[in-house]
């Protein structure tokens, strides 16, 4: 028997999707900044025991949507999408990869440090300008 994970986002690494697979999961996927409706909609065609939550706000209304709901997974560390009250009162465990995106966060913001001192932008809207 196959179970339903829904992604509420786009493709995961073919690494997941294939561990997912050979585990017995079927993976489904939510259009890239679906609607609420469109969410809701996938969550009932689906019958997803479990969403990988990437985009979209879950809340109450989602989860009563997908009954059998047994977790919901932040694929990254903000949980701010997720409406961790609702999912405590049906006892859904909700989980985060905290930390998972450390290294690019600190990297992102060593590249914007540098932007800054550099006065990238404005030397690049100088160069576009003719300057």
């Amino acid at each position: 028997m196959s179970y339903s994970i829904l992604v509420t986002g786009p493709d995961l690494h073919p690494d997941a999707v294939g561990l997912a697979a050979a585990s017995g999961y079927v993976l489904h996927y939510a259009p890239p900044y679906a609607t609420h409706d469109q969410l809701l909609g996938a969550l009932r065609d689906t019958g997803a025991v479990a969403i990988i939550a990437r985009m979209g706000l879950l809340d109450a209304t989602a989860m009563d949507a997908a009954p059998g709901l047994r977790v919901i997974s932040k694929h990254g560390a903000g949980v701010d999408n997720i409406d961790l009250k609702a999912a405590a009162a049906r006892g859904i465990p909700v989980l985060a990869a905290t930390g998972a995106n450390a290294i690019s966060v600190a990297e992102h913001a060593i590249a914007l440090v540098l932007g800054v001192v550099k006065r990238l932008v404005p030397l690049d809207a100088g160069l576009r300008a003719g300057r």
